[in-house]
Formats: C-alpha cells, structure tokens, sequence
C-alpha cells in the first residue's frame, strides 16, 4: 500500500521530462528543415538530392519525436483521468494528429526523395513530365500537414480546457493552451497561416512552448505529490 501513491508521481515525472525534452528537440529539428527554392523539377530534383541526408535527418527525428511526446501526453491524460470525457477527446483527437504529421513527414522526408533519386539524371523533359507526381505529392503532404495541425490543436483546446479548473498555474496553462490552439485552427481556416517551413515552425513552436509548460506543471505535480507522501 506505501507504493501505490508514488507509482503515478514517478509516472509524471517521466512523462512531463519527456514532453519537455521532446518540446525542445521538435523546434530543434524544424530549425535545421531544408528547403527547395525553385520552379523547375531538374534544380527542385538536384537540390532534394544535395540535401537528401539532411532531409531524412529532420523528418526521421521529427517521426521518433513527435511520438515521443505522444507518449508523453498519454501519461499527461493520464494524470488528468481518464474517465473524464474532455481528457478523452484530447489523446483522441491529439493522436489523430500525430499520425497525420507522420504522414506528411514520410511524403516530404522520405517518398518524394526516393522517388526524385530514381530520375536524376534524366533529360529536362522527361523530368518536367513529373511535375503532377510532384504537385500530388505536395498537395496530400499539405492536407495531411493540415489535418494534422488541426486535429493537434484541438486535442490541446480539450485538455486546455480541462487544466483550466486545477488551480491557478494549471488555468494560466489552459489559457495559453487555447490560445495556442485556437490561432493555428483560425489562421488555416481564415487561409491566413501557409503551412510551409516557416509557418510549420511557428506551428512546432508554439505547441513546443505549451508542451513545456504542461511538462514542467507535471513534474512539480509529481514533487508535491512526494512531499506530501
């Protein structure tokens, strides 16, 4: 009967360290994302050739990351209970999220570099007749990339809301969660927010800088939780 109160604190404190180290590591990745700068597939071909290596480093880090800090937040659902409905919704909708990131991380890091690599090489016309593969490729990494920020933030709106009634630190959390999840869903919607490298970071970043807080507020939960045991 001793362990049973310490057994969710240690839980927490793993969680929240790792939503912690996650948040930071995620915004880390997004710093070093390549970019293509041109209009012809030859040079966009060349160019992901020159930074295949780099590209898979990025997205591959950013796959293990993201589900990192989705394990993370079942932990922090966890802490929150989950019989409550509102905790329910946001692992739900957070995960749906998160596979929809992974998807669109597999299309940009990985399909359409395989896919580039088999034709390099090859005459300027038979490269400029893959120009709709390309545009396809985009379009799904976008609306993935899309759906996924959407759904993410309004997994954070749900647990947001549900901090809000735990205690002064908990509801400045919550505020700054909706706020951080309610800008990205406006500014999609509002076509206001361009989901490319640079608006992807802000995205990364502003959820990194919720996450952070939620993993901090988790681990004192766990130091309280041992004091008073």
């Amino acid at each position: 009967m001793t362990h049973e109160p310490t057994a969710l604190p240690a839980s927490a404190r793993f969680s929240g360290a790792l939503i912690c180290i996650g948040a930071v590591l995620s915004v880390l990745l997004m710093m070093r994302h390549p970019s293509i700068q041109t209009h012809t597939v030859a040079d966009a071909i060349a160019q992901m050739q020159e930074k295949a290596a780099l590209n898979g480093f990025v997205h591959g880090g950013l796959l293990v990351v993201l589900t990192a800090i989705f394990v993370g937040y079942l932990g922090f659902a966890d802490l929150l209970g989950w019989q409550k409905l509102g905790v329910r919704t946001g692992a739900v909708f957070y995960g749906c999220g998160v596979g929809c990131m992974i998807g669109a991380a597999l299309i940009n890091g990985f399909i359409v570099t395989a896919f580039a690599s088999t034709y390099a090489g090859q005459p300027e016309a038979i490269l400029e007749s893959l120009k709709p593969i390309f545009v396809l490729c985009h379009s799904t990494n976008q609306a993935l990339a899309q759906a996924g920020t959407i759904a993410m933030s309004i997994g954070i709106l749900a647990w947001s809301i549900e901090l809000s009634s735990r205690g002064m630190a908990a509801r400045v959390i919550g505020v700054l969660g909706c706020l951080c999840a309610a800008l990205p869903i406006v500014g999609l919607l509002s076509s206001h927010l361009r989901l490319n490298v640079h608006g992807m970071g802000l995205v990364i970043l502003a959820q990194a800088i919720w996450s952070l807080c939620v993993g901090i507020w988790m681990m004192r939960q766990q130091a309280k939780a041992l004091s008073a045991s």
